[in-house]
């Protein structure tokens, strides 16, 4: 409880205290994806959209990376300007089949002994909310769905029953977490993941 409510009021303090304008540099995990086949670049499961004037993202397309960039615009699909980009592990996945009657799994991987609190949103909304040196928040309606520590081997599994009710088919799942590693205490965000919930 106690790590629920820090994490939670930390992360709510960021969101009133960090200004939302544009032209401000941000720094973030996610994964990056090619939008419907064309040549906008996206984070995955988003409507983030990215640029860069130097860098080759195509090159980037299903990797996680941490990037480095300017927000250009906000809005409904807002659109950041990477200066800078590396390949990074995996911090946060939503797993499993995800199908009615079955299951999906919540993945956090860091450091062992690291804190988190994992945020989940049904309405599969996402937003973009810089939060400086913690990253970007991109859950639109988003509620704490779990807290805990990453074990020993690095890597927290929770499975999560689904009902077998068909009207869930199609119901995208979008999720990301805060971790506050052992060694530094400065909390961070990961990357967003998603699932939509399909039938048998």
């Amino acid at each position: 409880m106690k790590l629920s409510t820090l994490t939670t009021l930390g992360l709510a303090a960021a969101l009133i205290l960090t200004a939302t304008s544009e032209a401000q540099n941000v720094t973030f995990r996610a994964k990056v994806e090619n939008s419907s086949g064309n040549n906008v670049h996206v984070v995955a499961c988003t409507n983030t959209r990215l640029t860069s004037n130097t860098i080759n993202l195509r090159g980037f397309h299903g990797m996680q990376v941490l990037i480095q960039g300017k927000v250009l615009s906000m809005g409904n699909s807002p659109l950041i300007q990477v200066n800078s980009i590396k390949t990074v592990a995996r911090t946060f996945e939503i797993g499993g089949n995800a199908k009615i009657g079955r299951e999906f799994s919540i993945h956090v991987a860091h450091t062992p002994g690291s804190f988190f609190a994992a945020y989940l949103s049904a309405t599969g909304r996402s937003t973009m909310i810089p939060l400086g040196r913690l990253g970007v928040f991109f859950i639109r309606d988003a509620f704490t769905a779990l807290t805990g520590r990453v074990p020993a081997g690095g890597i927290f599994q929770q499975k999560v029953n689904i009902p077998n009710d068909s009207r869930l088919v199609g119901l995208k799942i979008l999720g990301q977490a805060a971790i506050v590693p052992p060694s530094s205490r400065a909390l961070f965000l990961s990357n967003p993941s998603c699932k939509t919930v399909r039938s048998r």
